[in-house]
C-alpha cells in the first residue's frame, strides 16, 4: 500500500505566489511529487503525463477558468475511476461562495 505522501497532486492556479504558498505547505508535509501549473490549456496531456492522485484547482482564472476546467475533466475521466478535485477559491463574496460550493452533481459536472 502506498503512502498519502507519494501520491501525485496537480495544483492549477493563475497565480503564482498561491502555486508557491500551497508547494510551501506540502512539500514540507512529505508530498514531493507535487506538478504545479499556472493554466489548463493542455488537461488531456497533462493528465496522461502527470496521473494525479489528486487535484487542486481554482475557480477563478482566465480561460480556460475553473468551471470549464471542471467540465473538461468529466469528460476526461473515467466515470468508473477516483480522482479527487479540491476545488480551491479565494473569493469572499457569500452569494458567490454559496453557489460555488454547491455543486449538485459533484466535481464531475455529471449526475
Amino acid at each position: 500500500m502506498r503512502s498519502i505522501s507519494d501520491a501525485s497532486i496537480l495544483v492549477i492556479d493563475d497565480h503564482l505566489p498561491n502555486l508557491k504558498l500551497v508547494e510551501a505547505m506540502l512539500r514540507p508535509a512529505g508530498h514531493e511529487r507535487l506538478t504545479l501549473r499556472s493554466d489548463a490549456h493542455d488537461l488531456p496531456a497533462l493528465l496522461e503525463t502527470v496521473q494525479p492522485d489528486l487535484i487542486l484547482l481554482d475557480l477563478h482564472m482566465p480561460a480556460p477558468d475553473g468551471f470549464a476546467v471542471l467540465a473538461q475533466l468529466a469528460d476526461l475521466i473515467p466515470r468508473d475511476s477516483f480522482l479527487p478535485i479540491l476545488v480551491l477559491t479565494a473569493d469572499v463574496n457569500p452569494a458567490k461562495v454559496t453557489s460555488t460550493w454547491y455543486l449538485p452533481t459533484g466535481s464531475s459536472g455529471k449526475e
